[in-house]
């Protein structure tokens, strides 16, 4: 891989797929096997518009020093990446809303860290990468565990983030295809974005160009989390389609993962099923059945 040579006006996906020979097949199969099953899942509170739209809006919120500070704690004492910390209970809550299914998001992957001379394009450096996720049945899970063994799966998402995102279509319903776009959640570091190595790729753009660039016609979310290392936060925007949320909603979605992310470093051994209870749940589900694990069809 590291002897291949790029040429930044051509597409990338052709590259990729020399590189991939002959795993090519076998990366296939892993993600046939891991998104056999790709529900819809939205948090809109609008009905959601058959015309594309474009247009966003978006709330940003910093978390406090304190919870940083426990964060890192919790991180570091348990030996798990703030990415996989974050990422991590973004999809838990996401779980929640997916009533016990097993389903998918997106995210970037850099395809440099495969092969630093796979292309000299900063734009064509990355690739869309589906995030599989699938909380267990069990009434004793607790946060701790979930992070851990969703861990493990990203891992995996991310060994087999070099599979060309479009070659999806090829064997994949197409609703399930449209479904993995739905939802998006990117991690990054502020140094890595002003060096232009950024998850998003996107470092000298502002953050509303960078919005109008991802959302297409099935993406309605967009959870962009930035680790701030010069002074020491998290930075998190959520943006949103005009078209499928309120103002309102979006902060209702963002209070509820930043209680999560509380409740998850002040408590690792609070269970799941516990956490379907909280205001911040439960307010952000309204009516709807609570049950993590009911038998459902998709929201």
């Amino acid at each position: 891989m590291s002897d291949v040579q790029s040429d930044p006006d051509m597409p990338i996906g052709p590259e990729i797929r020399t590189i991939l020979q002959p795993k090519y097949e076998d990366i296939k199969e892993f993600w046939i096997k891991t998104l056999e099953t790709v529900p819809y899942i939205s948090f809109a509170d609008r009905v959601v518009s058959s015309t594309p739209q474009m247009d966003s809006i978006s709330v940003e919120k910093t978390v406090s020093a304190e919870l940083f500070q426990k964060l890192k704690s919790f991180t570091d004492k348990e030996g798990l990446s703030l990415f996989k910390c974050l990422v991590g209970l973004v999809q838990l809550l996401w779980s929640i809303r997916a009533n016990g299914q097993k389903f998918a998001m997106s995210t970037y992957v850099d395809q440099r860290i495969f092969s630093p001379k796979l292309t000299t394009s900063v734009g064509r450096g990355v690739n869309f990468t589906p995030l599989s996720c699938e909380v267990r049945d069990d009434d004793k899970l607790t946060v701790l565990t979930f992070l851990r063994e969703n861990g493990t799966m990203l891992e995996k998402c991310t060994e087999n983030g070099i599979f060309p995102f479009g070659d999806l279509k090829h064997f994949l319903p197409e609703d399930h295809y449209h479904n993995i776009m739905t939802s998006f959640v990117t991690f990054g570091t502020d140094e890595m974005r002003n060096m232009g190595k950024g998850n998003d790729m996107r470092g000298g753009l502002d953050a509303n160009v960078r919005v109008k660039a991802l959302f297409g016609p099935n993406t309605e979310l967009y959870f962009d989390i930035l680790n701030r290392k010069i002074s020491k936060t998290i930075g998190i925007v959520l943006y949103a389609r005009k078209d499928c949320f309120t103002e309102e909603r979006i902060r209702m979605i963002l209070n509820a993962f930043l209680g999560l992310l509380e409740d998850a470093v002040e408590n690792p051994q609070i269970t799941v099923r516990t956490l379907q209870s909280k205001p911040y749940i439960t307010q952000l589900q309204g009516k709807e059945t609570l049950s993590l694990w009911s038998t459902s069809t998709n929201v």
